[in-house]
Protein backbone atom coordinates (compact mmCIF):
# COMPACT_ATOMS: atom_id res chain seq x y z
CA UNK A 1 0.00 0.00 0.00
CA UNK A 2 1.82 3.51 -0.66
CA UNK A 3 1.37 5.85 1.76
CA UNK A 4 0.04 9.39 0.56
CA UNK A 5 2.54 12.11 1.31
CA UNK A 6 2.47 15.35 2.16
CA UNK A 7 4.74 18.11 0.64
CA UNK A 8 6.00 21.45 2.50
CA UNK A 9 7.46 24.62 0.68
CA UNK A 10 10.44 25.55 2.67
CA UNK A 11 10.16 29.01 1.63
CA UNK A 12 7.75 29.38 4.63
CA UNK A 13 10.14 28.55 7.17
CA UNK A 14 12.35 31.14 5.65
CA UNK A 15 10.74 33.62 5.13
CA UNK A 16 8.94 33.44 8.76
CA UNK A 17 12.60 33.53 10.28
CA UNK A 18 14.13 35.90 8.02
CA UNK A 19 10.84 38.26 8.85
CA UNK A 20 11.62 37.86 12.55
CA UNK A 21 15.81 38.58 12.25
CA UNK A 22 15.78 41.59 9.43
CA UNK A 23 12.74 43.13 12.07
CA UNK A 24 14.98 43.28 15.14
CA UNK A 25 17.78 44.23 13.52
CA UNK A 26 16.04 46.83 11.43
CA UNK A 27 14.61 48.35 14.56
CA UNK A 28 17.54 48.48 16.60
CA UNK A 29 19.27 49.77 13.52
CA UNK A 30 16.28 52.74 13.12
CA UNK A 31 16.48 52.92 17.01
CA UNK A 32 19.13 55.64 16.96
CA UNK A 33 17.03 58.32 14.69
CA UNK A 34 14.66 60.19 16.42
CA UNK A 35 11.32 58.63 15.55
CA UNK A 36 8.33 57.19 17.27
CA UNK A 37 7.95 53.95 18.41
CA UNK A 38 4.75 53.16 16.44
CA UNK A 39 7.01 54.53 13.44
CA UNK A 40 9.98 52.37 14.13
CA UNK A 41 7.92 48.68 14.36
CA UNK A 42 6.02 49.71 11.11
CA UNK A 43 8.32 50.58 9.05
CA UNK A 44 10.55 48.04 10.53
CA UNK A 45 7.89 45.48 9.73
CA UNK A 46 7.36 46.94 6.16
CA UNK A 47 11.36 46.92 5.29
CA UNK A 48 11.41 42.79 6.89
CA UNK A 49 8.29 42.22 4.90
CA UNK A 50 9.69 43.22 2.03
CA UNK A 51 13.50 41.96 2.85
CA UNK A 52 12.20 38.42 3.51
CA UNK A 53 10.36 38.18 -0.32
CA UNK A 54 13.65 39.10 -1.81
CA UNK A 55 15.07 36.29 0.18
CA UNK A 56 12.78 33.99 -1.00
CA UNK A 57 12.42 34.87 -4.72
CA UNK A 58 14.92 32.50 -5.75
CA UNK A 59 13.69 28.65 -6.62
CA UNK A 60 11.79 26.94 -3.91
CA UNK A 61 12.41 23.63 -2.39
CA UNK A 62 9.91 21.05 -0.97
CA UNK A 63 10.14 18.85 1.68
CA UNK A 64 8.06 15.35 1.49
CA UNK A 65 6.67 13.20 4.95
CA UNK A 66 4.36 10.71 4.25
CA UNK A 67 1.67 10.53 6.59
CA UNK A 68 3.56 8.54 9.25
CA UNK A 69 6.52 10.67 9.35
CA UNK A 70 4.00 13.33 9.51
CA UNK A 71 2.27 12.40 12.77
CA UNK A 72 5.79 11.43 14.59
CA UNK A 73 6.93 14.42 13.57
CA UNK A 74 4.38 16.58 15.03
CA UNK A 75 4.19 14.65 18.55
CA UNK A 76 8.05 15.08 18.26
CA UNK A 77 8.01 18.87 18.32
CA UNK A 78 4.92 19.01 20.52
CA UNK A 79 6.51 17.04 23.16
CA UNK A 80 9.86 19.18 23.03
CA UNK A 81 7.78 22.24 22.97
CA UNK A 82 6.09 20.67 26.18
CA UNK A 83 9.03 20.10 27.82
CA UNK A 84 10.10 23.45 26.74
CA UNK A 85 7.81 25.37 28.66
CA UNK A 86 7.88 23.35 31.57
CA UNK A 87 11.79 24.45 31.98
CA UNK A 88 10.56 28.15 30.75
CA UNK A 89 9.66 28.38 34.59
CA UNK A 90 12.44 27.85 36.20
CA UNK A 91 13.58 31.78 36.76
CA UNK A 92 14.70 32.75 33.13
CA UNK A 93 18.21 33.80 32.44
CA UNK A 94 19.09 37.25 33.84
CA UNK A 95 15.23 37.55 33.73
CA UNK A 96 15.44 39.88 37.05
CA UNK A 97 19.53 40.01 37.05
CA UNK A 98 22.14 40.91 36.31
CA UNK A 99 20.60 42.04 33.12
CA UNK A 100 16.99 42.43 33.86
CA UNK A 101 15.35 41.41 30.47
CA UNK A 102 12.28 42.21 32.47
CA UNK A 103 12.51 45.57 32.67
CA UNK A 104 14.22 45.99 29.50
CA UNK A 105 11.05 44.54 27.92
CA UNK A 106 8.73 46.65 29.96
CA UNK A 107 10.58 49.69 28.84
CA UNK A 108 9.93 48.72 25.26
CA UNK A 109 6.32 47.49 25.72
CA UNK A 110 5.78 51.69 26.85
CA UNK A 111 7.58 52.54 23.34
CA UNK A 112 10.90 53.42 24.99
CA UNK A 113 13.63 51.85 22.32
CA UNK A 114 16.54 51.46 22.80
CA UNK A 115 16.34 50.41 26.60
CA UNK A 116 18.84 51.79 28.44
CA UNK A 117 20.17 50.66 32.18
CA UNK A 118 17.53 50.87 34.72
CA UNK A 119 20.09 52.31 37.38
CA UNK A 120 21.51 54.65 34.85
CA UNK A 121 18.38 55.54 32.33
CA UNK A 122 20.89 57.92 30.48
CA UNK A 123 22.73 54.97 29.43
CA UNK A 124 21.90 52.61 26.45
CA UNK A 125 22.77 49.35 27.06
CA UNK A 126 25.28 47.68 24.83
CA UNK A 127 23.44 44.60 25.29
CA UNK A 128 21.62 42.22 22.30
CA UNK A 129 18.31 43.70 22.70
CA UNK A 130 16.78 41.84 19.64
CA UNK A 131 14.96 39.46 21.32
CA UNK A 132 13.60 41.66 23.87
CA UNK A 133 12.04 44.17 21.08
CA UNK A 134 10.37 41.39 19.17
CA UNK A 135 8.90 40.27 22.91
CA UNK A 136 8.12 44.19 23.70
CA UNK A 137 6.80 44.58 20.28
CA UNK A 138 3.97 41.55 20.85
CA UNK A 139 3.38 43.39 24.51
CA UNK A 140 3.34 46.97 22.94
CA UNK A 141 1.01 45.73 19.87
CA UNK A 142 -1.17 42.97 22.17
CA UNK A 143 -1.46 44.46 25.37
CA UNK A 144 -0.03 41.52 27.30
CA UNK A 145 2.21 41.93 30.24
CA UNK A 146 6.02 42.06 29.06
CA UNK A 147 6.62 38.76 30.97
CA UNK A 148 4.36 37.45 29.31
CA UNK A 149 5.46 38.27 25.84
CA UNK A 150 8.64 37.30 26.80
CA UNK A 151 7.02 33.80 27.15
CA UNK A 152 5.42 33.88 23.67
CA UNK A 153 8.66 34.90 22.02
CA UNK A 154 10.63 32.48 23.99
CA UNK A 155 7.97 29.34 22.93
CA UNK A 156 7.71 30.35 19.25
CA UNK A 157 11.13 30.81 18.58
CA UNK A 158 11.57 27.33 19.87
CA UNK A 159 8.90 26.00 17.79
CA UNK A 160 10.65 26.92 14.51
CA UNK A 161 14.16 26.10 15.95
CA UNK A 162 12.35 22.28 16.38
CA UNK A 163 10.78 22.55 12.83
CA UNK A 164 13.80 23.80 11.09
CA UNK A 165 16.31 21.16 12.21
CA UNK A 166 13.38 18.69 11.46
CA UNK A 167 12.57 20.06 7.63
CA UNK A 168 16.33 21.09 7.02
CA UNK A 169 17.12 17.45 7.34
CA UNK A 170 14.06 16.18 5.87
CA UNK A 171 15.44 18.50 3.15
CA UNK A 172 18.91 17.00 2.68
CA UNK A 173 17.03 13.45 2.29
CA UNK A 174 18.43 12.46 5.41
CA UNK A 175 17.29 9.15 7.32
CA UNK A 176 17.94 10.75 10.54
CA UNK A 177 15.93 13.41 10.47
CA UNK A 178 14.54 12.89 13.61
CA UNK A 179 17.83 12.97 15.64
CA UNK A 180 19.05 16.50 15.56
CA UNK A 181 15.77 17.55 17.85
CA UNK A 182 16.11 14.65 20.08
CA UNK A 183 20.00 15.56 20.26
CA UNK A 184 19.10 18.71 20.95
CA UNK A 185 17.10 18.53 23.93
CA UNK A 186 19.41 15.22 25.58
CA UNK A 187 23.38 16.14 25.13
CA UNK A 188 24.72 17.99 27.78
CA UNK A 189 28.04 18.55 28.82
CA UNK A 190 30.11 15.95 30.93
CA UNK A 191 30.66 18.40 33.83
CA UNK A 192 29.19 15.99 36.69
CA UNK A 193 27.57 18.29 39.81
CA UNK A 194 30.24 19.16 42.56
CA UNK A 195 33.21 18.39 40.30
CA UNK A 196 34.74 20.93 39.69
CA UNK A 197 33.71 25.08 39.70
CA UNK A 198 33.34 25.94 35.96
CA UNK A 199 30.95 28.70 37.21
CA UNK A 200 27.25 29.30 37.49
CA UNK A 201 26.24 25.87 35.98
CA UNK A 202 28.62 23.03 36.13
CA UNK A 203 27.03 22.31 32.64
CA UNK A 204 25.36 23.32 30.01
CA UNK A 205 22.19 21.82 27.79
CA UNK A 206 21.73 23.99 24.21
CA UNK A 207 17.88 22.63 25.34
CA UNK A 208 18.26 24.78 28.27
CA UNK A 209 19.95 27.91 27.31
CA UNK A 210 17.37 28.86 24.54
CA UNK A 211 15.98 30.88 27.45
CA UNK A 212 18.86 33.27 27.52
CA UNK A 213 16.89 35.36 25.54
CA UNK A 214 19.90 35.91 22.57
CA UNK A 215 20.42 31.89 21.94
CA UNK A 216 16.98 31.45 19.99
CA UNK A 217 17.56 34.05 17.44
CA UNK A 218 21.57 32.93 17.40
CA UNK A 219 20.26 29.61 16.54
CA UNK A 220 17.45 30.55 14.25
CA UNK A 221 20.40 32.32 11.88
CA UNK A 222 22.47 29.50 11.92
CA UNK A 223 19.87 27.16 10.38
CA UNK A 224 18.20 30.14 8.15
CA UNK A 225 21.99 29.89 6.45
CA UNK A 226 21.65 26.52 6.15
CA UNK A 227 18.63 26.59 4.34
CA UNK A 228 20.09 29.48 2.00
CA UNK A 229 22.90 27.93 1.62
CA UNK A 230 21.15 24.22 0.19
CA UNK A 231 19.18 25.96 -1.86
CA UNK A 232 21.99 27.97 -3.42
CA UNK A 233 25.07 25.82 -3.76
CA UNK A 234 27.26 28.74 -5.37
CA UNK A 235 28.84 31.21 -2.85
CA UNK A 236 28.01 33.98 -5.23
CA UNK A 237 24.60 33.65 -5.19
CA UNK A 238 24.05 33.01 -1.08
CA UNK A 239 26.73 35.56 0.13
CA UNK A 240 25.03 38.51 0.15
CA UNK A 241 21.64 36.85 2.09
CA UNK A 242 24.53 35.14 4.35
CA UNK A 243 25.77 38.63 4.95
CA UNK A 244 22.75 40.26 5.78
CA UNK A 245 21.21 37.42 7.96
CA UNK A 246 25.03 37.54 10.00
CA UNK A 247 24.62 41.23 10.47
CA UNK A 248 20.79 40.53 12.03
CA UNK A 249 23.50 38.37 14.34
CA UNK A 250 24.83 41.57 16.02
CA UNK A 251 21.71 42.61 17.82
CA UNK A 252 20.66 39.19 18.49
CA UNK A 253 23.95 37.02 19.36
CA UNK A 254 27.17 38.56 19.94
CA UNK A 255 29.05 35.27 20.28
CA UNK A 256 27.14 34.16 16.64
CA UNK A 257 27.50 37.35 14.87
CA UNK A 258 31.66 36.84 16.00
CA UNK A 259 31.98 33.42 15.08
CA UNK A 260 29.53 34.16 11.87
CA UNK A 261 32.36 36.70 10.37
CA UNK A 262 34.88 35.00 10.62
CA UNK A 263 33.15 32.25 9.31
CA UNK A 264 32.62 34.69 5.88
CA UNK A 265 36.05 35.62 5.63
CA UNK A 266 37.14 32.15 5.94
CA UNK A 267 34.51 31.05 3.13
CA UNK A 268 35.76 34.06 0.91
CA UNK A 269 39.08 32.38 1.25
CA UNK A 270 38.16 29.14 0.69
CA UNK A 271 35.90 29.74 -2.90
CA UNK A 272 39.38 32.09 -4.08
CA UNK A 273 39.06 29.94 -7.56
CA UNK A 274 35.21 30.63 -7.64
CA UNK A 275 36.18 34.69 -7.65
CA UNK A 276 39.10 34.44 -10.25
CA UNK A 277 37.06 32.57 -12.76
CA UNK A 278 36.72 36.04 -14.63
CA UNK A 279 39.95 36.93 -14.04
CA UNK A 280 39.20 39.94 -11.82
CA UNK A 281 39.54 41.30 -8.63
CA UNK A 282 36.19 42.59 -8.23
CA UNK A 283 34.04 40.34 -7.08
CA UNK A 284 35.99 38.80 -3.87
CA UNK A 285 37.22 42.96 -2.87
CA UNK A 286 33.49 43.48 -3.16
CA UNK A 287 33.37 40.71 -0.42
CA UNK A 288 35.96 41.81 2.06
CA UNK A 289 34.21 45.43 1.75
CA UNK A 290 30.94 44.02 2.61
CA UNK A 291 32.63 41.74 4.95
CA UNK A 292 34.37 45.15 6.79
CA UNK A 293 31.17 47.05 6.82
CA UNK A 294 29.17 44.18 8.97
CA UNK A 295 32.01 44.66 11.43
CA UNK A 296 32.11 47.60 11.37
CA UNK A 297 28.21 49.00 11.52
CA UNK A 298 27.23 46.98 14.97
CA UNK A 299 29.37 49.64 16.78
CA UNK A 300 27.10 52.28 16.70
CA UNK A 301 24.06 50.33 17.15
CA UNK A 302 22.77 49.09 20.57
CA UNK A 303 24.44 45.30 20.86
CA UNK A 304 27.25 44.23 22.62
CA UNK A 305 29.95 46.13 20.26
CA UNK A 306 28.50 49.34 20.60
CA UNK A 307 31.11 52.09 21.49
CA UNK A 308 31.23 55.33 23.38
CA UNK A 309 32.17 57.39 26.54
CA UNK A 310 30.42 55.04 28.48
CA UNK A 311 32.03 51.83 27.23
CA UNK A 312 35.12 49.84 27.31
CA UNK A 313 36.73 48.05 24.06
CA UNK A 314 36.99 44.30 23.93
CA UNK A 315 40.36 43.48 24.93
CA UNK A 316 41.71 40.56 22.58
CA UNK A 317 44.64 38.84 23.50
CA UNK A 318 46.30 35.47 23.14
CA UNK A 319 46.03 32.35 25.34
CA UNK A 320 49.67 31.47 24.82
CA UNK A 321 50.97 34.63 26.12
CA UNK A 322 49.09 35.47 29.01
CA UNK A 323 48.51 31.94 30.41
CA UNK A 324 51.63 29.92 31.60
CA UNK A 325 51.44 26.14 30.24
CA UNK A 326 49.93 24.79 33.44
CA UNK A 327 47.16 27.42 33.66
CA UNK A 328 46.34 26.65 29.99
CA UNK A 329 45.83 23.08 30.44
CA UNK A 330 43.69 23.73 33.36
CA UNK A 331 41.31 26.25 31.65
CA UNK A 332 41.51 23.57 28.00
CA UNK A 333 40.49 20.98 30.43
CA UNK A 334 37.69 23.17 31.85
CA UNK A 335 36.57 23.94 28.92
CA UNK A 336 36.85 20.25 27.14
CA UNK A 337 34.59 19.57 30.66
CA UNK A 338 31.88 21.79 29.36
CA UNK A 339 32.03 20.49 25.83
CA UNK A 340 30.22 17.31 25.08
CA UNK A 341 32.49 14.02 23.56
CA UNK A 342 30.02 14.96 20.99
CA UNK A 343 32.13 17.43 19.98
CA UNK A 344 34.93 15.84 19.13
CA UNK A 345 33.25 13.51 16.70
CA UNK A 346 31.79 16.38 15.10
CA UNK A 347 35.49 18.04 14.90
CA UNK A 348 36.55 14.75 13.32
CA UNK A 349 33.44 14.58 10.87
CA UNK A 350 34.54 18.87 10.01
CA UNK A 351 37.91 17.90 9.32
CA UNK A 352 37.19 14.70 6.64
CA UNK A 353 34.54 17.64 5.34
CA UNK A 354 37.55 20.07 4.16
CA UNK A 355 39.28 16.68 3.23
CA UNK A 356 37.20 15.88 0.54
CA UNK A 357 35.71 19.05 0.04
CA UNK A 358 32.18 18.59 0.42
CA UNK A 359 28.87 20.71 -0.50
CA UNK A 360 29.07 24.22 1.15
CA UNK A 361 26.74 23.28 3.26
CA UNK A 362 28.64 21.06 4.91
CA UNK A 363 32.08 22.85 4.61
CA UNK A 364 30.26 26.45 6.37
CA UNK A 365 29.13 24.29 8.80
CA UNK A 366 32.13 22.52 9.58
CA UNK A 367 34.15 25.71 9.03
CA UNK A 368 31.56 27.61 11.64
CA UNK A 369 32.61 24.38 14.08
CA UNK A 370 36.20 24.67 14.09
CA UNK A 371 36.04 28.59 14.60
CA UNK A 372 33.63 28.64 17.57
CA UNK A 373 35.57 25.48 18.94
CA UNK A 374 39.39 27.24 18.66
CA UNK A 375 38.36 30.67 19.43
CA UNK A 376 38.29 30.04 23.78
CA UNK A 377 41.50 28.07 23.13
CA UNK A 378 43.30 31.25 21.22
CA UNK A 379 41.68 34.45 22.34
CA UNK A 380 41.56 35.79 25.84
CA UNK A 381 39.40 38.42 26.42
CA UNK A 382 40.22 39.45 29.92
CA UNK A 383 37.59 42.00 30.43
CA UNK A 384 35.19 39.95 30.01
CA UNK A 385 34.01 36.77 32.59
CA UNK A 386 35.95 33.95 31.61
CA UNK A 387 33.03 31.74 32.80
CA UNK A 388 30.64 33.72 30.54
CA UNK A 389 32.22 32.83 27.16
CA UNK A 390 33.53 29.33 27.36
CA UNK A 391 29.89 28.29 28.34
CA UNK A 392 28.51 30.60 25.33
CA UNK A 393 30.96 28.86 22.76
CA UNK A 394 30.51 25.50 24.33
CA UNK A 395 26.77 25.63 23.75
CA UNK A 396 27.56 26.71 19.77
CA UNK A 397 30.19 23.55 20.04
CA UNK A 398 27.56 21.29 21.03
CA UNK A 399 24.65 22.94 18.46
CA UNK A 400 27.21 22.66 15.42
CA UNK A 401 28.48 19.10 16.49
CA UNK A 402 24.54 17.67 16.13
CA UNK A 403 24.28 19.88 13.12
CA UNK A 404 28.12 18.42 11.71
CA UNK A 405 27.65 15.00 12.18
CA UNK A 406 24.10 14.16 11.56
CA UNK A 407 24.42 15.56 8.06
CA UNK A 408 27.88 13.83 7.80
CA UNK A 409 25.83 10.40 8.35
CA UNK A 410 23.20 10.72 5.51
CA UNK A 411 26.21 10.32 2.94
CA UNK A 412 28.71 8.50 4.86
CA UNK A 413 28.72 4.74 5.12
CA UNK A 414 32.85 3.99 6.24
CA UNK A 415 32.67 5.74 9.86
CA UNK A 416 28.55 5.35 10.55
CA UNK A 417 28.86 2.51 12.63
CA UNK A 418 31.65 4.27 14.47
CA UNK A 419 29.47 7.70 14.64
CA UNK A 420 26.63 6.35 15.86
CA UNK A 421 27.50 4.00 18.56
CA UNK A 422 29.46 7.09 19.75
CA UNK A 423 26.49 9.24 19.74
CA UNK A 424 25.06 6.95 22.08
CA UNK A 425 27.91 6.97 24.60
CA UNK A 426 27.84 11.15 24.18
CA UNK A 427 23.87 10.70 25.21
CA UNK A 428 25.12 8.46 28.40
CA UNK A 429 27.32 10.51 29.21
CA UNK A 430 24.57 13.66 29.13
CA UNK A 431 22.12 11.64 31.36
CA UNK A 432 23.61 13.10 35.05
CA UNK A 433 22.75 16.29 33.41
CA UNK A 434 20.14 15.79 31.87
CA UNK A 435 18.38 14.44 35.06
CA UNK A 436 19.18 17.40 37.12
CA UNK A 437 18.17 19.58 34.33
CA UNK A 438 14.38 18.29 34.23
CA UNK A 439 13.93 17.05 37.93
CA UNK A 440 15.90 19.97 39.44
CA UNK A 441 16.22 22.83 37.28
CA UNK A 442 12.28 22.59 35.76
CA UNK A 443 8.74 24.02 37.18
CA UNK A 444 5.22 23.44 36.42
CA UNK A 445 4.10 26.81 38.08
CA UNK A 446 3.56 28.25 34.58
CA UNK A 447 3.25 31.61 36.46
CA UNK A 448 6.51 31.64 38.32
CA UNK A 449 8.33 35.26 36.96
CA UNK A 450 5.14 35.86 35.21
CA UNK A 451 3.23 37.27 37.83
CA UNK A 452 5.08 39.17 41.18
CA UNK A 453 4.39 36.95 44.49
CA UNK A 454 2.90 37.86 47.19
CA UNK A 455 4.59 40.57 49.10
CA UNK A 456 5.56 42.22 46.21
CA UNK A 457 2.32 42.19 44.22
CA UNK A 458 0.09 45.32 45.73
CA UNK A 459 3.48 47.92 45.18
CA UNK A 460 3.70 46.39 41.80
CA UNK A 461 -0.01 46.62 40.44
CA UNK A 462 0.15 50.15 42.02
CA UNK A 463 3.12 51.48 40.09
CA UNK A 464 1.64 50.03 37.24
CA UNK A 465 -1.41 52.17 36.97
CA UNK A 466 1.27 55.19 37.12
CA UNK A 467 0.90 56.92 33.76
CA UNK A 468 3.97 58.37 33.67
CA UNK A 469 7.00 56.16 34.72
CA UNK A 470 9.84 58.38 36.51
CA UNK A 471 12.46 57.10 39.20
CA UNK A 472 11.71 54.99 42.49
CA UNK A 473 14.81 55.83 45.11
CA UNK A 474 15.33 53.03 47.23
CA UNK A 475 15.98 53.52 51.18
CA UNK A 476 18.78 51.80 52.08
CA UNK A 477 20.73 49.79 49.47
CA UNK A 478 19.51 46.89 47.39
CA UNK A 479 23.10 45.69 46.80
CA UNK A 480 22.34 42.41 48.59
CA UNK A 481 19.18 42.10 47.20
CA UNK A 482 20.27 42.15 43.55
CA UNK A 483 18.53 38.99 42.25
CA UNK A 484 15.75 38.84 45.44
CA UNK A 485 12.22 38.20 44.39
CA UNK A 486 11.45 40.34 47.26
CA UNK A 487 14.10 43.49 46.51
CA UNK A 488 13.15 46.78 45.22
CA UNK A 489 15.21 45.85 41.98
CA UNK A 490 12.57 43.28 41.10
CA UNK A 491 9.87 45.88 41.75
CA UNK A 492 11.37 48.21 39.43
CA UNK A 493 11.80 45.31 36.88
CA UNK A 494 7.91 44.80 36.66
CA UNK A 495 7.10 48.13 36.48
CA UNK A 496 9.22 49.76 33.82
CA UNK A 497 10.38 52.46 36.47
CA UNK A 498 14.07 53.30 36.29
CA UNK A 499 15.53 52.86 39.73
CA UNK A 500 18.12 54.57 41.66
CA UNK A 501 20.63 52.88 43.91
CA UNK A 502 19.44 49.57 42.70
CA UNK A 503 21.82 46.62 41.57
CA UNK A 504 23.40 47.63 38.75
CA UNK A 505 25.45 44.94 36.44
CA UNK A 506 29.11 45.50 36.03
CA UNK A 507 30.15 43.14 33.46
CA UNK A 508 29.21 45.08 30.01
CA UNK A 509 32.31 46.49 28.97
CA UNK A 510 31.16 49.67 30.63
CA UNK A 511 33.79 52.32 31.53
CA UNK A 512 36.02 52.74 34.76
CA UNK A 513 34.33 55.65 35.13
CA UNK A 514 30.18 54.74 35.19
CA UNK A 515 31.12 51.78 37.13
CA UNK A 516 33.14 54.06 39.69
CA UNK A 517 29.50 56.14 39.91
CA UNK A 518 27.95 53.20 40.93
CA UNK A 519 30.45 52.16 43.16
CA UNK A 520 30.17 55.67 44.86
CA UNK A 521 26.01 55.43 44.58
CA UNK A 522 25.34 52.33 46.42
CA UNK A 523 25.33 54.10 49.82
CA UNK A 524 23.37 57.20 48.57
CA UNK A 525 20.91 56.46 52.18
CA UNK A 526 23.75 55.87 54.84
CA UNK A 527 25.30 59.64 55.57
CA UNK A 528 22.41 62.63 56.35
CA UNK A 529 24.80 64.54 53.80
CA UNK A 530 23.63 61.99 51.08
CA UNK A 531 20.20 61.51 52.16
CA UNK A 532 20.38 65.15 52.07
CA UNK A 533 21.27 64.84 48.64
CA UNK A 534 18.76 62.18 47.53
CA UNK A 535 15.91 64.61 48.69
CA UNK A 536 16.50 67.92 47.23
CA UNK A 537 17.26 65.61 43.82
CA UNK A 538 13.81 64.21 43.73
CA UNK A 539 11.33 65.37 40.91
CA UNK A 540 8.02 65.71 40.87
CA UNK A 541 6.29 62.03 40.24
CA UNK A 542 9.46 60.18 41.84
CA UNK A 543 8.49 57.95 44.69
CA UNK A 544 10.93 56.46 47.25
CA UNK A 545 10.06 53.14 48.10
CA UNK A 546 11.05 51.74 51.59
CA UNK A 547 10.13 48.90 53.09
CA UNK A 548 7.69 49.15 55.98
CA UNK A 549 9.58 48.39 59.28
CA UNK A 550 12.25 50.96 57.82
CA UNK A 551 8.90 53.95 57.57
CA UNK A 552 9.88 55.57 61.41
CA UNK A 553 13.62 55.34 60.48
CA UNK A 554 12.91 57.41 57.31
CA UNK A 555 10.96 60.30 58.93
CA UNK A 556 13.36 60.51 62.10
CA UNK A 557 16.20 60.71 58.95
CA UNK A 558 14.17 63.22 56.92
CA UNK A 559 13.27 65.60 60.07
CA UNK A 560 17.27 65.69 60.95
CA UNK A 561 18.22 67.16 57.64
CA UNK A 562 15.87 70.11 58.13
CA UNK A 563 14.55 70.30 54.54
CA UNK A 564 11.54 71.28 53.71
CA UNK A 565 9.66 67.41 51.97
CA UNK A 566 6.17 67.67 51.59
CA UNK A 567 5.29 64.21 49.69
CA UNK A 568 1.97 64.52 47.90
CA UNK A 569 1.18 61.47 49.45
CA UNK A 570 2.26 58.10 51.42
CA UNK A 571 1.11 55.48 50.16
CA UNK A 572 1.01 51.98 52.57
CA UNK A 573 1.03 48.83 51.77
CA UNK A 574 1.42 45.43 53.58
CA UNK A 575 5.24 44.99 53.58
CA UNK A 576 5.64 48.32 51.28
CA UNK A 577 5.39 51.73 51.43
CA UNK A 578 5.57 54.52 49.06
CA UNK A 579 6.57 58.42 49.45
CA UNK A 580 5.48 60.43 46.60
CA UNK A 581 7.36 63.63 45.90
CA UNK A 582 5.19 66.29 45.79
CA UNK A 583 4.03 68.48 42.47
Amino acid sequence: MIQKQISFDIRIFIFVVSFLLFYQFIGCALSIFDISFTSLITISAVASILGSFILIRNKGGKIVLSNKQLLLTIFLIGTATFLFILRLNWGIFDFICPTGILGITQQISIGKFPAAYLSFPEITMNYHQGFLFISGTISYVLGVQPAIALKMAFIFSFILIAIGLVCLFLFHQNKFYLWPLILFILISSISPANFIDLGVFNYVNVFEYLISNSWPLGLLGIILILFIISNNPEINRYYYPFLLISLSMSTANATVFSVLVMTLGVMICWNTKKFFTDKSFVAPALYFFSLALIYIIPKYLPTAFLIGENYDAVQTKFKWVEFEFIQYLKFSGKYFLLINPLTFIGLFVALRNLKARASQVEIFISFLLIISFSLPMVIYLPNIQAWDNIHKFAILDIFLSILVVGLYLKSDNKYQKFIISGIIFCAICSVPADLDLFLQRTSTDFTHLVVPNDLTKPVINYLNDVKEKKTIFGFKSDYDQKCNENGFSYISQYTGFNFSNGYFPEVFLLSQKVENRYQESKDWWVSNKSFSNRIKSLKSGDFILLKNEDRSEFITKLHTTNIEFLPTQLIAFENFSLFKSRE
